[in-house]
């Protein structure tokens, strides 16, 4: 049967302001009274708190406890009188006729009453616009069209030298304030905090129009890819809160990694990097392989690998050789085909494509000699000796910088072959007539030059 909004819409706020009514009744005649209920609250000392070039520094958090009214018990009353109304009735059987496809109408409805519920004793009904925004936002789950949704995300890895970053989709970035890092929650569920590894340096928050929680998921992941490839740093969530205009699905709470490590590398946004950070967000947002953030995309190529060997590197804890050794790994899945004169191929293919963006070929091969070496060593169960530690420090300061640069390779070679639209064997077949032949080392620069402006900004250690 073909749907009559005003109708609908004119029921759905019929049952709203029953349950406004009915709450505002029973505060009256104190027939619905709040609990009082105690909470944990960590707070942050101010003259503590500062910014640098890393992130947060705030010393370790305090805590106090505090006593709140809960609405609990009340909600739970409310609800059961607004599930015995007459307008829950009339709202339930137009559902049934208008939407039959629907497959829980009442769950919908007890959710719609849950919102309004809270939205009446938190204070939040302050005009009548959040009534109508809540009523499309019903209208549009039934019809399954998507709501406003989003993500608060908390971040390590990536620190700003601007307080915020307005970046395309509406999506923002900005340091921490003290607000975030001050929780409160009910004292028996209280957790010790660490005065480091539960620290964000960033804060992301994510805008989208989404059906369900899990495709607000895929958008933070998404984000925090984009922002691991825009610079070489230990970019990850440490968690985030779920936000959402919907009625449909349980939207809320705060969804955490579980990573007790705090990042190993942590890159700054500099002010000029601000506009080449929006130009790159832009770009690659519109290319980004979906295996690289799509939870049930279990497609494997040389690119998804390429991204996780990236990450991995980017986000390990342990020995450098083994970060060393992943990187190169990741530069395997791009660069090689062949299972004979593995390292000779790849550096002779990484040094021809990086050339044309600007990096120095013979800097470029010698570096990933080093590291091929450092990778073969651990490949095989040994880390490095003394006196080869030594060199690579005299030649580099020290081995971190030697794995900055190859993992800087690695990332840009992930831009490159996103950008290219040429096969994998195609490229590798073009990289190697370049060597010998002046029309395809031309043909090569007109393939990588369409990244040149993604990675411009690069920063070589």
């Amino acid at each position: 049967m073909q749907c009559d909004d005003n109708e609908v819409r004119e029921k759905i706020c019929s049952l709203i302001r029953e349950v406004k009514r009915s709450i505002r009744t029973g505060v009256e005649n104190k027939t619905f009274t709040p609990e009082e209920e105690t909470y944990f609250y960590w707070k942050i000392d101010p003259s503590k708190f500062a910014y640098t070039s890393t992130g947060v520094v705030c010393g370790v958090r305090e805590g106090s406890y505090v006593t709140r009214p809960s609405w609990f018990i009340v909600s739970k009353q409310a609800e059961k009188l607004a599930l015995e109304s007459a307008e829950y009735r009339s709202l339930f059987e137009a559902l049934k006729c208008y939407f039959p496809a629907e497959i829980a109408p009442e769950q919908l409805l007890s959710n719609l009453i849950q919102k309004s519920i809270l939205k009446c004793v938190s204070g939040k009904w302050s005009s009548d616009i959040n009534e109508i925004q809540l009523v499309e936002s019903v209208l549009k789950d039934l019809r399954g069209e998507p709501v406003k949704s989003g993500a608060l995300v908390g971040l390590q890895g990536v620190a700003l030298e601007t307080a915020v970053i307005d970046l395309p989709g509406g999506t923002i970035l900005r340091r921490p304030t003290i607000s975030d890092l001050e929780k409160e929650m009910p004292a028996n569920y209280a957790p010790v905090l660490s005065a480091d590894t539960s620290i964000p340096s960033a804060i992301l928050n994510v805008s989208c129009l989404a059906r369900s929680p899990h495709e607000v998921q895929e958008e933070v992941e998404k984000a925090v890819a984009i922002l691991r490839l825009f610079k070489t740093g230990s970019v990850k969530w440490l968690s985030y809160k779920l936000y959402s205009d919907t009625v449909k699905w349980h939207f809320g709470g705060t969804l955490s990694s579980g990573d007790r490590f705090t990042a190993c590398d942590t890159f700054l946004i500099t002010k000029d990097e601000v506009e080449p950070l929006r130009i790159f967000w832009d770009e690659v947002e519109a290319i980004l392989p979906r295996n690289f953030f799509r939870f049930e995309d279990v497609r494997t190529d040389h690119l998804a690998i390429a991204y996780t060997r990236y990450s991995d590197a980017a986000l390990d804890t342990g020995p450098i050789e083994r970060r060393i050794m992943t990187a190169v790994m990741g530069l395997e899945a791009l660069f090689l085909e062949e299972k004979q004169e593995l390292a000779y191929r790849v550096k002779m293919r990484i040094s021809k494509c990086l050339y044309f963006l600007q990096y120095n070929p013979l800097e470029v091969k010698d570096r990933l000699a080093d590291a091929y070496d450092v990778r073969n060593k651990f490949a095989h169960g040994s880390i490095l000796d003394k006196k080869t530690k030594k060199k690579l420090e005299s030649k580099y300061g020290d081995v971190t910088t030697l794995f900055k640069t190859v993992l800087d390779y690695l990332r840009v070679s992930i831009i490159l072959t996103m950008v290219c639209t040429v096969e994998k064997s195609v490229l590798l077949h073009l990289i190697d007539a370049s060597l010998v032949h002046a029309e395809s080392e031309i043909r090569l620069r007109a393939v990588i030059a369409c990244c040149d402006k993604l990675v411009k900004h690069k920063v070589i250690p």
